[in-house]
């Protein structure tokens, strides 16, 4: 059963909030990651929660140049469905 982009967008808003240095950030798809204050190691840190949640392989090296949250959720939505 694959995953719908809805619900791991959500998901992966939740993770977000957990690393962000903004407390008032909206988490909207076109919301740079840079706003939100997430590094290398928080975006780490997500990809292992969602690769554990969802027992599936996400490359790290595939997040290079994704820079709004709605990239990043199309990258493991696909890595995810795959």
């Amino acid at each position: 059963m694959s995953l719908d982009r809805e619900t791991l967008f959500a998901e992966i808003a939740e993770l977000v909030k957990l690393h962000s240095t903004d407390p008032n950030a909206t988490f909207a798809e076109a919301t740079q990651l840079e706003e939100l204050g997430l590094d290398s190691i928080d975006l780490m840190e997500i990809v292992f929660r969602l690769e554990e949640t969802h027992g599936a392989e996400i490359s790290i090296s595939g997040l290079a140049g994704k820079n709004t949250l709605g990239e990043v959720v199309d990258y493991a939505l696909n890595q995810i469905n795959s």
